[in-house]
């Protein structure tokens, strides 16, 4: 009964969008958007930019699930952008995110409850509990491991709400996380080989 009538009070709001936002094929564009900015993000060698722009795509997402009225997945996109921009002032000063790790685990934990559509829901907790508290370690190579980890789920998600764009970002976002992987962190290994070995022969 409260699943039913959540349901209805959301397409109450709904209804008060202006019909461009109704367009399927302008929420789609919004999801290619946030594609762009998502796939640009994985290939970055900088902490910083890779976190501003998942900021910006995450919103971008949240914006266009959110008008497909999947809400689960917006209002956690929306919550990971608040997350994510604490933990890069976090690690900018030099401070522990444990805490906030911690923190935000447990609110996307009461963000699904609380928009419960079942087991999407469920899928939605696991990936952004996953992906969030990864940005709050400064490693971009445990970011990328950490997408090829939660982004399935978001495929799986995004592909019964209805998201074309969001599920072609999330197949791209996994394929751009095994290249970035390839890329620059094992290029990165044998860099740091080869100095090592070249120092033991020095």
């Amino acid at each position: 009964k409260k699943y039913k009538n959540k349901g209805k009070f959301m397409d109450e709001i709904l209804n008060v969008i202006p019909g461009l936002f109704k367009n399927q094929i302008f929420i789609q564009a919004i999801g290619f958007i946030g594609l762009i900015i998502q796939v640009l993000s994985i290939q970055s060698k900088a902490y910083k930019k890779v976190i501003i722009m998942t900021i910006t795509s995450e919103f971008v997402f949240g914006v266009q699930l959110f008008l497909l009225g999947a809400i689960t997945g917006a209002v956690t996109n929306f919550g990971a952008c608040v997350a994510n921009f604490i933990y890069y002032l976090c690690i900018k000063n030099g401070k522990k995110t444990l805490p906030f790790q911690i923190l935000f685990g447990i609110i996307f934990v009461g963000l699904g409850i609380f928009t419960w559509e079942g087991i999407l829901s469920l899928l939605v907790i696991i990936a952004k509990v996953i992906s969030t508290v990864s940005y709050g370690i400064k490693h971009t190579k445990t970011i990328r491991i950490c997408k090829l980890i939660s982004m399935p789920l978001w495929l799986i998600y995004d592909a019964i709400s209805g998201s074309i764009g969001g599920a072609i970002n999330d197949i791209l976002v996994i394929a751009s996380a095994i290249v970035g992987i390839i890329r620059l962190d094992k290029a990165k290994e044998h860099t740091l080989q080869n100095t090592i070995e070249n120092s033991k022969v020095d």
